[in-house]
């Protein structure tokens, strides 16, 4: 507060707006928009290197998680699991085998580390988007009726190694301001990215994995 009063104002209002956005949305909402917004607010904390709040908050963090791998963000090992549970239910659904370096789950893990702790920052945050895209599969699955289940198994038999990744998701631009207003609290802009017709779908729509399995 005392070297930037203004700014840190302005995040404590960000944070007020933001909490008060998802807890106005189901538990399941609230889920996946903490999948989202998570990687990117641990990598702001670690840019702001010379401040002690965020230094602290992010020992705090990796404190509470597995970390399997350096970055910005650190890798969690609910990470890579997510996109193993991911893999293996397409597979099942689409009538394929798992490949046998996706089964072997230590050593599959263990390989993503070494290649995560290799990437660029941004590759680092688009492999994190894995887990939302697993909990909108989850959500766009139960909610599936039967012709669109069959639908979805057709499609994913049709692209072997990439049934659980499927083009780019578009990350929603950032703003250069006090606070973290141009990453969390944009209501409008999540709005769109998340909750408009269907979460689950958006989502599923344009992810890839920067990493080949």
């Amino acid at each position: 507060m005392a070297k930037n009063e203004s700014g840190s104002m302005a995040t404590l209002n960000d944070m007020n707006t933001f909490m008060s956005y998802v807890h106005s949305h189901p538990a399941a909402s609230g889920a996946l928009l903490r999948t989202y917004v998570e990687p990117e607010l641990v990598a702001a904390f670690q840019a702001d290197a010379s401040d002690a709040t965020s230094k602290a908050l992010v020992a705090a963090w990796r404190a509470h998680n597995h970390i399997i791998a350096d970055g910005r963000p650190p890798l969690r090992k609910g990470v890579v699991d997510s996109y193993i549970a991911m893999f293996e239910f397409i597979s099942k659904q689409a009538g394929k085998q798992v490949p046998s370096e996706i089964k072997n789950h230590p050593q599959f893990t263990a390989r993503v580390a070494r290649q995560y702790a290799a990437a660029t920052p941004d590759s680092q945050l688009q492999f994190n988007r894995v887990q939302t895209l697993w909990l909108a599969l989850q959500t766009m699955w139960a909610q599936a009726s039967p012709a669109e289940k069959i639908a979805l198994r057709q499609q994913w038999r049709g692209s072997p190694g990439q049934a659980a990744a499927q083009a780019q998701i578009e990350k929603p631009s950032t703003s250069a301001q006090s606070g973290f207003s141009g990453q969390i609290s944009d209501e409008e802009r999540y709005k769109e990215k998340l909750f408009v017709d269907s979460e689950s779908r958006v989502w599923m729509s344009t992810w890839t994995n920067p990493f080949n399995p």
